[in-house]
């Protein structure tokens, strides 16, 4: 089994991953909605900014929530 590579907006929507930044300094989070983005973008080594204070977001990426399959 390989693993797989998630580096575009695109790669979320096709693993089924959600990426969320989370604003230290005023406690904002937010979902990003890869939807709204281009496939191809890529989001790994890019600044996301807050909507409310500018201040850097912490970014982190969450696996789809498991399934059963009968």
């Amino acid at each position: 089994m390989t693993g797989i590579s998630i580096t575009t907006f695109g790669d979320l929507i096709r693993y089924r991953h959600i990426l969320t930044g989370y604003c230290r300094p005023c406690g904002t989070s937010r979902v990003f909605d890869a939807a709204s983005r281009p496939a191809g973008e890529n989001f790994v080594g890019r600044t996301f900014r807050c909507r409310d204070c500018r201040s850097v977001m912490e970014l982190s990426l969450t696996p789809p929530a498991w399934e059963r399959r009968e």
